[in-house]
């Protein structure tokens, strides 16, 4: 799951605003509070996201291993 929400396809904001709902399972008030943006901002963010994740049909899987060190290096930088 947190290789689907860190998606290189999924600009910075997004990812951590995701992962922080999906995996952290703050709520979008807390997040946008975080992000020092309006609560329907944040909600909007994320509800783009996961839209994003469907409509790119990227899967809910953890990359091979050869596709390791690119997916790392993307969600981690």
């Amino acid at each position: 799951m947190s290789f689907t929400c860190c998606h290189p396809a999924l600009d910075m904001p997004a990812r951590v605003a995701l992962t922080l709902r999906t995996l952290g399972g703050l709520t979008t008030g807390e997040i946008a509070r975080a992000f020092l943006v309006a609560e329907p901002t944040m909600g909007k963010r994320i509800v783009r996201a996961k839209r994003k994740i469907a409509d790119a049909h990227i899967p809910y899987r953890v990359p091979a291993d050869q596709e390791l060190p690119t997916a790392c290096s993307a969600s981690c930088t």
